[in-house]
């Protein structure tokens, strides 16, 4: 899974450093619940929604291994 994972970074990365100002501006090729969003706003979308689940997953090991701490995340003061 982590290697997976480590693979999905690099793609996403790659494909992130070819995205132009003109690219976020333009609508998202793909209808998200029958709404064109531009593409900024699709990406938007898509990183909320990983978080989500990112979420979902700590939960998941908190209750499997009895850990309770954090994985560490990043507070939000840390992004701004």
């Amino acid at each position: 899974i982590v290697a997976l994972a480590e693979r999905a970074k690099a793609e996403v990365v790659a494909a992130l450093a070819s995205v132009t100002e003109a690219t976020l501006a333009e609508p998202f090729p793909i209808a998200v619940a029958g709404v064109t969003l531009p593409t900024s706003r699709f990406l938007l979308h898509l990183g909320t929604h990983f978080t989500f689940h990112l979420g979902q997953i700590d939960y998941h090991r908190r209750i499997v291994t009895g850990n309770a701490q954090s994985a560490g995340t990043l507070p939000i003061a840390a992004l701004l």
